[in-house]
């Protein structure tokens, strides 16, 4: 398997994560991933309301039942399906949520 590159996007809520993410894509190529496109995915299956408060207890819950890594583990995999050199991982937040990606 082909090693990929992945670029992990930090920030604030509405802190430019997106600009950043956009600039490189669009200068060096890549697929972006987002949690928030993850946990979007789930709200819309149980028919919930996609906002902040919904995301954050969606995550929480999530973390608190199945680790702490279980959205990052997810990421992990969706990266394998993905066929592109640069991965650009839009929503780590969390202390340790790099973790898998270094492991």
């Amino acid at each position: 398997m082909k090693i990929k590159k992945v670029i992990g996007i930090i920030g604030e809520q509405a802190g430019g994560k997106g600009a950043v993410t956009n600039n490189i894509i669009k200068k060096y190529g890549g697929f972006r991933l987002r949690t928030s496109d993850l946990l979007k995915k789930t709200l819309d299956s149980l028919h919930l309301e996609f906002n902040r408060n919904n995301l954050t207890k969606l995550a929480i819950t999530l973390k608190n039942s199945f680790g702490q890594d279980i959205l990052m583990k997810a990421m992990l995999d969706d990266m394998k399906k993905i066929n592109t050199d640069i991965i650009i991982i839009d929503g780590i937040r969390m202390k340790g949520d790099d973790k898998p990606f270094r492991d």
